[in-house]
């Protein structure tokens, strides 16, 4: 029956990628979704959960990011865990196990803030990518995204400095996990710390004989030409 129920609830999620489609999610697409799914499985069966809750998780999983389909970006958990709920009332599901479902979509909202097990497999197969060589290919998407939703591009030194608070404030909850990702993770965190050191470097004025500006006289910066923040950006 459990089988049964997570054949419909992968249905039913996969069908709202189909029928809203949002060309802006470059990122928080329904590979992502998968991708996390995969990685939940994988913690999942590790820790052997029980059956009813390996069915909580795998739910969640699925239902994670439906938000972002049907309302808005920075409410997409709350708008996630109604869909799931929704679902899984009709399906005459318990009413405990609808709960737990809830609060492991709740815990994923950033920063993440897990309290079982079945909450802290989540949050980590929801980051997983921080540790995993495709972590700049999955970036560069979601720097897409966040672009195309704000509507205004993120200039290269922006975006590397969030990705490098992000890395240095996160950290895996479950003990596979931090196995699996955090030597990854930390490679990671490396190669963005040495770009931004190069980039400092090649940034860093060469001093005039002209002095500071006061604080009555604000130097004038040149706007970036078009051409010349596509080329940053590509570098990134």
């Amino acid at each position: 029956m459990r089988k049964q129920l997570l054949k419909k609830v992968e249905a039913y999620v996969v069908r709202l990628f189909d029928e809203h489609p949002q060309p802006k999610l470059t990122y928080h697409a329904l590979l992502h979704t998968q991708d996390v799914v995969r990685a939940a499985d994988q913690l999942a069966r590790h820790y052997q959960l029980s059956k009813s809750d390996y069915l909580t998780v795998m739910t969640a999983a699925w239902f994670h990011d439906a938000g972002y389909l049907t309302g808005p970006p920075k409410q997409h958990e709350e708008t996630s865990l109604t869909l799931a709920t929704n679902f899984l009332q009709q399906a005459d599901v318990e009413p405990l196990v609808i709960a737990s479902v809830a609060r492991c979509i709740r815990a994923t909202r950033m920063p993440q803030s897990p309290t079982n097990r079945m909450e802290k497999i989540l949050c980590d197969a929801d980051l997983f990518h921080l540790g995993q060589d495709t972590y700049k290919d999955k970036q560069k998407l979601l720097r897409t995204e966040c672009e195309q939703l704000a509507e205004m591009e993120i200039s290269g030194t922006d975006w590397r400095q969030q990705n490098i608070t992000l890395f240095e404030t996160h950290r895996y909850f479950t003990t596979y996990a931090q196995t699996l990702f955090m030597k990854g993770q930390a490679d990671n965190l490396n190669r963005l710390l040495e770009k931004q050191a190069r980039k400092a470097d090649k940034d860093e004025p060469v001093p005039d004989s002209q002095p500071p500006p006061t604080p009555d006289q604000p130097t004038a910066l040149p706007a970036a030409t078009i051409n010349d923040r596509k080329k940053d950006k590509d570098k990134d």
